[in-house]
């Protein structure tokens, strides 16, 4: 019974093994910053932020947030509205950068060439 269920179990992993392989075949290399952004994807919470030299309490960051969606990151709150940022990662600095497109409702874009550094 032993020695068949070894079998079983070895021919389960010859099989794995062999479709993995074949995968390996038809993958594409993926985009690394299209894979660093998907990691990115979702709401934000502040855990820090300061304002003018002013340290933001944790009842004000809880009322504001950001949203990442494809490569446009929304800063919103709880008072709705949102200002969209482009999002364009460089991942051959050290640390990563980030820079963020102002996207003005007006459509003219401006870039004020900000850097954030994401930990985590």
């Amino acid at each position: 019974m032993k020695l068949t269920g070894l079998l079983v179990l070895g021919l389960l992993i010859l099989r794995l093994t062999a479709a993995l392989a074949a995968d390996d075949g038809n993958q594409t290399e993926t985009d690394p910053i299209k894979d660093e952004l998907s990691h990115m994807q979702g709401t934000w919470t502040y855990q820090t932020q300061t304002i003018g030299g002013r340290q933001l309490s944790k009842q004000d960051r809880d009322n504001i947030w950001m949203v990442i969606d494809g490569d446009v990151m929304t800063r919103t709150g709880n008072a709705g509205g949102g200002i969209k940022h482009e999002i364009t990662l460089n991942l051959n600095t050290n640390p990563k950068s980030i820079d963020l497109v102002y996207v003005h409702p007006s459509v003219k874009n401006f870039c004020p060439q900000r850097h954030l550094r994401v930990e985590g």
